[in-house]
């Protein structure tokens, strides 16, 4: 997301002059997503053999919450993403508070979940403070300078994510170079 933002962040200001925007705004959401869905795609499927490799076994069991935490941070990308409007209205004290309630869910989500359920617990929660995050920032920039967005396709994206990741998920156990040939083929 960094190379991306670099680019996108002084850019967006110009497309609002533009009588396109939300077209164009539309667009560069489904590529930034195209690109960090993929990624999160490949680092959810190979993280299994990665640590194969370069942990022990009392280790592997981490590599089921990297999912989670992908999914989270993509949540937090579309904060950063779809702020937007917050900062061509000069809102951004919006962003403050979306980030408050975002921290809010997080304390109150490790508090709940850490305890029963450990690195998961924390996994969850995490996910649980960016998705409050991202959704206190989209409501906040789309009432101060809406963007008609095009969701459907990142939502197409979201399920064969989730299909692919599933499906590597619920590989049987396998050699580690037939795992990641598997894995490729998947991705």
């Amino acid at each position: 997301d960094g190379p991306y933002r670099t680019v996108w962040d002084p850019l967006r200001f110009e497309v609002a002059k533009r009588p396109d925007r939300d077209e164009v705004y539309a667009r560069a959401f489904i590529h930034l997503n195209l690109v960090q869905v993929t990624m999160g795609v490949a680092i959810s499927l190979f993280v299994p053999e990665f640590l194969r490799v370069m942990a022990t076994p009392p280790f592997y069991q981490a590599g089921n919450w990297v999912p989670i935490i992908v999914a989270a941070y993509l949540g937090q990308s579309w904060s950063l993403f779809l702020n937007t409007g917050l900062f061509i209205k000069e809102r951004t004290e919006l962003i403050t508070w979306a980030t408050w309630l975002g921290a809010a869910a997080a304390i109150a989500g490790y508090l709940a979940l850490i305890p029963p359920l450990g690195g998961l617990g924390a996994a969850l929660a995490t996910l649980l403070s960016f998705i409050v995050l991202y959704w206190a920032v989209y409501r906040y920039s789309q009432r101060e300078w809406p963007i008609a967005y095009r969701w459907a396709p990142v939502i197409r994206m979201l399920l064969a994510a989730s299909v692919i990741g599933g499906l590597g998920f619920l590989l049987p156990p396998l050699p580690l170079l037939a795992a990641i040939a598997a894995k490729t083929a998947l991705l």
